[in-house]
């Protein structure tokens, strides 16, 4: 695809109160990264955070911290277009 750039470093933000209670285990992160891995994409960050809307902001926010250290040439952030996808849509 013309003008398209392969994605080389990802972070995975896994969102559910189930999971940071302890009720549920998070392998879908674990089973993303690793596919992810397999193509060549360096996970940096794996995170569960609650069903709250600050905290989740917060996550996404975070990242920013680290991106303003990125000096390489393009788009950075949300408005750059993140691959979004369910952990289960990755064979």
């Amino acid at each position: 695809m013309a003008g398209s750039r392969r994605i080389l470093t990802a972070e995975l933000l896994s969102i559910g109160t189930e999971l940071t209670v302890g009720e549920t285990r998070d392998t879908n992160a674990g089973e993303l990264a690793r596919s992810l891995t397999d193509v060549g994409v360096e996970v940096g960050r794996i995170q569960a955070v609650p069903d709250d809307l600050g905290v989740v902001t917060a996550g996404i926010d975070r990242r920013g911290d680290r991106r303003a250290t990125d000096d390489r040439p393009g788009p950075r952030g949300l408005a750059a277009g993140p691959l979004v996808a369910p952990a289960n849509a990755i064979p």
